[in-house]
């Protein structure tokens, strides 16, 4: 797992960027921020605008990387166990 922390010009907060890459070659990629949470509905707001500004959909997939990593290993475990 490779992992950034990164502060963009007119963007308040921290961003954290982690990857993760399968041994299939599969890269999964997350973006987030840490704010307390009284700040947490208009930090969301800003951060949803700033990825928006780079073509990203907030929206998009929300699968979590370790739910679809924890899925890569159990599917290859089950075919392993299965060939034997």
């Amino acid at each position: 797992m490779l992992r950034w922390k990164l502060r963009h010009k007119n963007f308040p907060h921290e961003l954290t960027l982690e990857e993760w890459r399968l041994p299939n070659g599969e890269d999964l990629v997350e973006v987030s921020i840490k704010v307390p949470p009284k700040k947490a509905p208009r930090a969301q707001k800003e951060f949803d605008k700033h990825l928006r500004e780079f073509g990203l959909d907030p929206k998009g997939d929300q699968q979590t990387k370790t739910r679809t990593a924890l899925e890569y290993f159990a599917k290859t475990l089950k075919e392993a166990q299965s060939q034997r």
